[in-house]
């Protein structure tokens, strides 16, 4: 069997698809074994791929199923949806909010501490949420830390002057029962 053939007007070497051998211990090889890894790893990339579109529709499920359990005033529910999402996608603020949120009606104070320290921490979570500092206050008195909570209801005041009065007057009334 010849290593060239015509294809066309031109001369072609053929490739070889038989068995070689690499070194002393026999081992075989396939040429084709390359174009197998080929293929393998572009599946296996497109699986990653899929999985990840996946994962991002997945998690929305889970923060809408944390919506759905919030309205129904369902928190410890909406704890365990908000928490998966929060662990996958660490830098989302409003979804750590919401499990602020769901934590604090659900009386998980240290919970509630974590996700509102979250975003306390982060110049842009602060800027979307001013009532972080007076919920982060609500918290600590709910844990009897009232030097803390008193420092969190006067950052309140300080730092958000055009909040809701509601707001404002609840932090007054918050820093006076704490000082007591």
């Amino acid at each position: 069997m010849s290593d060239f053939y015509n294809v066309g007007s031109k001369i072609v070497k053929r490739k070889h698809t038989s068995l070689r051998f690499v070194d002393s211990k026999t081992t075989i090889m396939k040429t084709g074994t390359r174009l197998f890894m080929q293929i393998k790893n572009s599946c296996t990339f497109y699986f990653f791929l899929f999985s990840l579109s996946l994962s991002a529709q997945s998690l929305k499920s889970y923060e809408r199923a944390g919506d759905n359990a919030f309205e129904q005033k369902d928190y410890a529910a909406a704890v365990q949806h908000y928490k998966v999402v929060v662990q996958r996608e660490n830098n989302n603020f409003d979804v750590w909010w919401k499990y602020g949120e769901s934590a604090r009606l659900y009386a998980a104070y240290p919970e509630a501490e974590k996700a509102y320290r979250k975003i306390e921490l982060s110049n842009k979570g602060r800027a979307e949420f001013p009532l972080v500092s007076f919920r982060l206050g609500e918290i600590k008195k709910s844990l009897g830390d009232y030097p803390a909570a008193v420092a969190y209801f006067e950052k309140f005041l300080n730092k958000q002057p055009a909040a809701e009065p509601t707001f404002q007057e609840k932090a007054r009334q918050e820093l006076d029962d704490c000082r007591q």
